[in-house]
């Protein structure tokens, strides 16, 4: 299995109070025989290992990594979960990214989600069952149109997404078979929100900046923050002179594959300033035509929300991309990144903290 595409959808733990039954305490894995490792042949490297849990007298499974490409642990699971509703457990990462979890039956079949984990702290997850979806990269010999089949699991796949060198530890896994209740980070087609960005994991090939040639000058940096939710903040500083024009582009969401904007009403962020600013933002629609608006005036003293009507973007009049198709109304069902440009002259500096959508 490699790193996958598929939906990323970030799971921070809530749940009603029901029955759970442990599935994985870790404590009697046999790492000889009852687990394993897996990677490219690329250079990646993987180093499984049990340490202390997040409860006195538990254990954990840590996955030590150093990723090129892909690579991760397996487990036996042999389980009989038809009954089971979620997954819960606790985990946490020296560098925050995301965890693919994955299941598979004795048909091969293996069905696969994600969590982000962006704390080294302990943090607790709910995995509802019914967001696993099927690889795309099947195990060899198993069926191609294979349905999980819950009633006969026989392993369980943790995978690290980070590149490089990370450290992920996930404690027991114990199963939640009554109601249950997930908060979602990318919320469904029905929600009434959608998390565009918050900087917690971005890729350096996730964006990138843009200037003019006359001496314009902007960076951009990643650092905690207590005034955001996420604990990231994008810290930009610029230099504008008369006439001229910067910004940096930046992908929409954690993975590429697009965000559906459809029916969006305004979008939000939390700005951080000294003084006075004014920040555009803007994106290209399906059609790929530009349209741009700005956020209000920032007041200058410190983190405040601000945002813009949809109703407000109009078509960029100095520049549309020679591909756009001219005159087409505009549609948002498939958004892959957006701009971030400052319009201030002189020199000054800013902070973004995370930007949502709310439809």
């Amino acid at each position: 299995m490699r790193n996958s595409w598929v939906w990323a959808l970030i799971l921070w733990g809530m749940a009603t109070v029901v029955p759970a039954a442990v599935l994985q305490d870790w404590s009697k894995l046999d790492l000889s025989k009852d687990a394993g490792t897996y990677a490219d042949s690329k250079g990646s490297k993987i180093d499984l290992t049990l340490v202390a849990g997040p409860e006195a007298g538990q254990k954990a499974v840590q996955i030590q990594s150093n990723l090129t490409e892909w690579g991760g642990i397996w487990a036996v699971l042999l389980k009989d979960l038809s009954k089971t509703k979620a997954l819960r457990f606790k985990a946490k990462s020296s560098v925050p990214g995301y965890l693919t979890v994955g299941l598979s039956d004795e048909a091969k079949t293996q069905y696969i989600a994600m969590v982000k984990v962006v704390s080294a702290d302990w943090t607790e997850f709910v995995l509802p069952l019914s967001y696993l979806k099927r690889t795309p990269w099947p195990m060899e010999g198993a069926p191609k149109d294979g349905v999980l089949n819950l009633a006969k699991i026989t392993s369980m796949v943790l995978q690290p997404q980070v590149k490089g060198i990370s450290s992920i530890c996930v404690g027991p896994v114990t199963g939640e078979s009554g109601k249950v209740k997930a908060m979602v980070g990318y919320p469904g087609p029905d929600s009434k929100e959608i998390l565009v960005q918050d900087f917690t994991v971005l890729d350096k090939g996730a964006y990138g900046p843009f200037t003019d040639n006359n001496g314009t000058k902007i960076s951009l940096g990643f650092e905690k923050d207590p005034g955001v939710q996420s604990g990231m903040a994008a810290k930009f500083k610029f230099s504008i002179k008369a006439g001229g024009w910067c910004g940096y582009w930046m992908r929409a969401g954690d993975m590429w594959g697009g965000q559906d904007w459809t029916g969006a009403k305004k979008i939000t962020c939390k700005i951080y300033s000294k003084e006075p600013l004014f920040i555009e933002l803007g994106f290209n629609d399906v059609n790929q035509n530009s349209y741009v608006a700005h956020f209000p005036q920032t007041q200058g003293k410190g983190w405040e929300t601000l945002s813009i009507s949809f109703d407000k973007f109009d078509l960029n009049e100095y520049y549309q991309p020679p591909e756009g198709k001219k005159g087409a109304p505009q549609d948002l069902t498939h958004i892959e990144t957006f701009n971030i440009a400052p319009h201030t002259i002189g020199d000054h500096e800013f902070a973004m903290g995370e930007l949502t959508i709310e439809k």
